[in-house]
This record gives C-alpha cells, sequence and structure tokens, in this order.
C-alpha cells in the first residue's frame, strides 16, 4: 500500500491572521510567463468572435469587494473595469491574473520577512529574500516587455490591474531591496506614475511611517 501523501499547510499568524508564506515558489519561466499572457489575449479574441456579452468574474474575496466598490461609484471619468469595452475589460483580468499567480507570490514573503517576522521577534530569512527577489527579477523582465509598449498593463489607460499592485509595492520600496527595480526602467516609470496620482498620495499619507 502505497504511503499517504500530507498535504503542506501555510501557517497563519495568530496576530495578524494573514498567511505566513515560507516559500516564494519556483522561480519563473519568464517565456512560459510571455505565453500565458498571449494565451489570455487569444482568449479575449475567441470570445469576441463568440459575442459574449460579459466574462467570468475572477475568484477572490479582495476582488470581488474591489469591482463591487469600482462598480458603485464608476463614473464617466473614473472606470477602472473598462467594462464598457469587452477587449480591454478582459485585458485587465489578465493582468490581474498575472499578479495574482507570479508577481504576488514573489514579493509578498520579502514583505513578511522585512516587516512582520522582526515584529515576532525572530530573523528574517535571507537566503528566501534573496530567492525571492531573484524571482521577482524574472516577473519585472516580463512587466518590462509590456511596459515598453504600452503605458499601463492593460493598455494605455489605469485601472485596476495596475491600482491592485500597491499595497504590496508601496512596503517594498521602503526596504532595502527597492533598487530591483532600477534596472527595470519602464517598471519603473510606471510606478512613479502610478505614486503621483492625486488618490493614491491620499492613501500614501494615510500609511503608517517606518
Amino acid at each position: 500500500m502505497a504511503p499517504t501523501r500530507r498535504r503542506r499547510r501555510r501557517r497563519t499568524s495568530p496576530t495578524t491572521g494573514w498567511s505566513t508564506p515560507e516559500s516564494c515558489g519556483n522561480i519563473p519561466n519568464e517565456s512560459l510567463m510571455k505565453h500565458q499572457v498571449r494565451r489570455g489575449e487569444w482568449g479575449i479574441r475567441r470570445r469576441e468572435s463568440a459575442s459574449l456579452a460579459s466574462l467570468p468574474e475572477p475568484q477572490g474575496e479582495s476582488w470581488a469587494i474591489s469591482r463591487h466598490v469600482l462598480r458603485k461609484y464608476k463614473t464617466a471619468e473614473v472606470e477602472l473595469l473598462r467594462e464598457s469595452n469587452l477587449q480591454e475589460s478582459a485585458l485587465v483580468d489578465v493582468w490581474l491574473e498575472v499578479e495574482t499567480h507570479q508577481y504576488n507570490p514573489a514579493i509578498s514573503p520579502i514583505i513578511y520577512q522585512h516587516y512582520l517576522v522582526p515584529m515576532r521577534g525572530r530573523t528574517p530569512d535571507q537566503k528566501l529574500i534573496g530567492e525571492c527577489v531573484e524571482k521577482m527579477k524574472k516577473v519585472l523582465g516580463v512587466y518590462e516587455a509590456r511596459l515598453s509598449e504600452t503605458k499601463y498593463l492593460a493598455g494605455d489607460f489605469v485601472s485596476l490591474a495596475d491600482l491592485s499592485h500597491f499595497p504590496y509595492t508601496v512596503y517594498f520600496m521602503r526596504t532595502p531591496y527597492a533598487s530591483v527595480f532600477d534596472s527595470y526602467p519602464s517598471v519603473k516609470a510606471w510606478w512613479q506614475e502610478l505614486m503621483s496620482r492625486p488618490a493614491v498620495q491620499r492613501v500614501v499619507c494615510q500609511l503608517p511611517k517606518e
């Protein structure tokens, strides 16, 4: 009888309730990530040809809340989901998926190790941080290719796909590892442009200082 494999569980902080990532996962294959983006864009064209009126809602409670708020307060000037345009809306979805499955798994352990581990009286795992910084470089390479062609991730318009990067990235840019962005000028320019937006600055002013 074959032995039963035990599923590895993620720990949760008893004080914050956050997941405590112990690994940034496998280093992503850059060509595979580009293929995933192309596949998502191909899916857009296929859905358009089928004349579908809407796309499936992405998974995740935070996305659902964000979408509800953005729909409720949508104006002619502020339409961060781009739902009036099927192709643009689908591209927002594509880059939200890239953020969830590639960007966040690379950056979140760095944030956890740099900020939360010392708060619990422990020593940050520098080996893990180094691995995740290397993964960040791979991910940022894909973002660089995209942002060298368009001003924002989903096109030449700001969307939820861009602003959803704010929570982790704003803290990452306060760490000693922020210089990794210097090697990706289009990514750095994209981030600086997001940070210069008045609404973003109003949020930044309310964040706790280090």
